[in-house]
């Protein structure tokens, strides 16, 4: 058992609260979850939900109001001098020496993490070849790209034995290979660590983490895997129906009609100008074979253009938890 192992990462009653002359602003309120060795976790949220503020908190760059974070059995408040050597940091911004090579970031924090000498300058060179900097070694930081300034972040959390790796946003600034790069990078190195993502990019955190969660306001809205958040939330498949024109009334119901024949639990989620879009349920997918066809047969009376299905989004699960749908956790 992982978490009596003291592998985990804990979030007990974690709260900051701000404040303001409005009065007090809870940025974070009592958030509860645990995060196991050897995955990783997306954090997503609007701007302003907290993301950042719960970071900080894990790594203790900043105190909590309430509550309290544990780090392989160790609480954050009181043993921040043991965990400081277990932890990787990728910050939002990039906060790098200006006038200092990317081998010499790494030797800092080579030094900071306690790595001993005889393992450091082996550990930095494959570190900074495993984040593609290779050929950018000795080049001073502020003569870096921003995509590769993200790189170095991402190789100095990951530098040394760092048990949990909490990822600010890495991929902003990056260019779609380097995101990708980045993403691979992440994966060869998630064993025997735990990794916390926060991204606005729902591509990421669908195909990095192995639970999502979801900050509104401060709340942890849900978590889980991204299946189980897609079937409470997601309802299943979107369809998409294009016409020909939009003038036909009668048309337009007989189309919703067939859907509705052999799916009568679809649902109607916009119909503007030529496009019909509807929501499948899960359950309906041996249905859809008969309805297609049918759809098919009757295209060129109805002036169907066009018929897709596809599953339902990660960003659809966020903007019904954005909405306000009820909180969902995932034992």
């Amino acid at each position: 058992d992982l978490r009596a192992e003291g592998r985990c990462v804990m979030l007990g009653n974690l709260s900051k609260t701000f404040k303001s002359e409005r009065g007090p602003i809870h940025a974070v309120n009592q958030a509860n979850f645990t995060m196991y060795e050897g995955q990783i976790l997306s954090l997503l949220g609007h701007n302003g939900a907290g993301k950042t503020t719960l970071s900080n908190m894990l790594v203790g760059k900043l105190a909590p109001s309430q509550g309290e974070v544990y780090i392989g059995g160790h609480p954050v408040s009181t043993d921040m001098a043991t965990i400081r050597g277990s932890l990787g940091v990728c910050p939002q911004h990039n906060i790098l020496f200006p006038n200092l090579t990317v081998k010499e970031h790494f030797r800092i924090y080579a030094g900071v993490k306690g790595l001993p000498a005889n393992e450091a300058e082996t550990k930095i060179t494959e570190m900074i070849a495993e984040v593609g900097l290779t050929p950018k070694t000795h080049t001073l930081s502020k003569s870096l790209s921003g995509g590769m300034k993200r790189k170095l972040h991402l190789g100095i959390a990951l530098l040394g034995d760092s048990k949990l790796v909490v990822l600010d946003e890495p991929t902003s600034g990056q260019d779609p290979y380097s995101r990708t790069f980045t993403w691979k990078t992440i994966e060869r190195h998630r064993e025997g660590r735990t990794i916390i993502l926060t991204t606005h990019y729902m591509d990421e955190a669908d195909l990095l983490g192995d639970r999502i969660a979801i900050m509104s306001e401060g709340k942890l809205k849900c978590i889980g895997s991204s299946l189980f958040l897609k079937k409470i939330f997601g309802v299943g498949y979107q369809m998409t129906i294009e016409k020909a024109d939009d003038g036909d009334e009668a048309k337009r119901l007989e189309v919703v009609s067939i859907v509705a024949r052999h799916v009568p639990s679809a649902e109607v989620l916009s119909d503007v100008g030529t496009e019909i879009m509807l929501q499948l349920p899960l359950a309906a997918s041996p249905n859809f074979q008969r309805m297609l066809a049918e759809l098919e047969a009757s295209a060129e009376r109805l002036g169907i253009v066009n018929v897709g299905i596809s599953v339902t989004s990660l960003e659809n699960v966020f903007l019904r938890v954005a909405e306000g749908a009820e909180n969902v956790f995932e034992r």
